[in-house]
């Protein structure tokens, strides 16, 4: 059976979840595509394309069938809620939705099969159009399920395979869960992502419940600069974070950035005092929180994201300042100004209009009411 694997644009290229209306024309995003859809492609020699061309492929006849990565193609996440009361409707929303008519026109004229896989597959559970949902370990992946239809499970792999070419975001998955990935396959990882980027980003549900923490740390570093995803307040709580700070060099340039959650498996971070200690060691995390706790991120040094409901304008706007005494760029000013336009709107600007009219609303105080006047 002839294969391809592919995710909507959005997801295949990393591009932010800005609505197309919003998205700077010039930015291209990644020449790599996800890390999920290279370990689907390591355990089964599938070919990983981008969506217009595996869709050529698709309509030349070419496959027998068609595996889509998701990640939250409907935008049913808290962080994807929240983001669409700023925004409207999601770049990868938009995406996905053309890659989907795409494939059902393509569907119409052959017996092509669909099968969807990813964190956000089961969004796709029930969906006429996708024949299979696949849940479960890429390694356990093999032709045969697609023979099957509805939702299949693959369960957990019992042993790991390093992908064969880099990702997008340099990414090395040293945990699954509470399994531990060999160092084989880390370190073969660690060396194709290095390559390509210079630098390694650790994937674990939660990095300092590793159990050889510090001995992975000095293994990472020596591929160049060491990110990494996930850390929980429990564990932070229990490493030793001089030593982490030691074992990766951090410091008031270099620090990190992990997602900081409550628990494993949730993203919105309750308690906020932890950050004072990561602070301590130069990480400076990534941090979902309620808007009315936004106040209290503010004492520390955090990338915030606000999970806004009741005035995501002004939520955005407070995160975004309190973002900017960490992360100096060079358009924070014009950014803090569109969200400041936005919010004196009732968070219509951003909403309903496009990027030019959103940049002309920013830097052209009168801008709205000339045009009105013409």
């Amino acid at each position: 059976m002839k294969v391809v694997l592919t995710a909507d644009e959005v997801t295949f290229r990393y591009l932010p979840p800005l609505p197309r209306r919003l998205r700077p024309p010039l930015l291209r995003g990644s020449k790599y595509p996800p890390y999920g859809l290279r370990k689907v492609e390591a355990a089964t020699s599938w070919r990983v394309l981008p969506p217009r061309e595996a869709l050529r492929e698709v309509n030349r006849g070419r496959v027998d069938a068609i595996g889509i990565y998701v990640n939250d193609p409907k935008g049913l996440s808290p962080v994807s809620a929240s983001l669409k009361a700023l925004l409207g409707k999601l770049g990868q929303e938009e995406s996905f939705g053309e890659l989907r008519e795409a494939v059902e026109e393509a569907r119409r004229r052959s017996n092509v099969k669909v099968f969807a896989g990813g964190p956000g597959a089961w969004e796709l559970e029930g969906e006429s159009w996708v024949d299979l949902v696949i849940r479960g370990d890429a390694e356990n992946l093999r032709e045969e399920a697609l023979e099957k239809e509805g939702t299949v499970d693959l369960g957990g792999a019992d042993e790991f395979i390093p992908v064969r070419a880099p990702s997008g975001m340099a990414e090395v998955e040293v945990m699954r869960g509470e399994r531990v990935i060999d160092y084989a396959v880390i370190e073969r990882e660690m060396e194709i992502q290095a390559k390509a980027h210079g630098w390694v980003n650790l994937i674990a549900q939660d990095l300092f419940a590793h159990p050889d923490l510090l001995n992975l740390l000095v293994k990472a570093r020596k591929y160049g600069r060491v990110r990494f995803s996930n850390v929980t307040v429990e564990s932070s709580l229990r490493v030793d974070l001089t030593k982490v700070k030691e074992a990766l060099g951090l410091n008031e340039r270099n620090f990190a950035t992990p997602v900081l959650s409550s628990a494993k498996g949730s993203c919105v971070l309750k308690e906020v005092e932890v950050i004072r200690e990561l602070n301590r060691a130069f990480i400076y995390p990534t941090v979902f929180v309620d808007e009315g706790t936004l106040d209290e991120v503010g004492k520390y040094k955090a990338i915030v994201f606000p999970i806004a409901r009741e005035d995501p304008a002004g939520a955005f706007l407070k995160a975004w300042r309190l973002n900017s005494r960490l992360l100096r760029r060079p358009y924070d000013m014009l950014v803090e100004r569109v969200l400041e336009k936005n919010k004196e709107s009732g968070g219509e600007l951003l909403r309903r209009r496009g990027l030019a009219w959103v940049v002309l609303s920013a830097l052209w105080p009168s801008f709205n009411g000339h045009v009105r006047r013409l």
